[in-house]
């Protein structure tokens, strides 16, 4: 609870370029959370369809689909 105070009187001492760089950083920090998460939905996409792939594959060798 102490903690949003202290940021607070941190963030206002800042100058404006400081401002500037810290939320370039923050953009930075963000861009790169998101990229991230779409990596892992795309990777997780990709196994999924291979998955699918050889559950057909294989029902067909299976003879169960023809």
């Amino acid at each position: 609870v102490i903690l949003f105070p202290v940021m607070r009187d941190t963030f206002d001492s800042l100058s404006c370029e400081e401002v500037f760089e810290l939320n370039a950083v923050c953009d930075e920090w963000q861009q790169e959370a998101i990229e991230a998460q779409e990596a892992e939905l795309a990777e997780r996409k990709r196994k999924m369809a291979a998955e699918m792939f050889w559950f057909v594959f294989n029902r067909r060798q299976q003879g169960d689909w023809d």
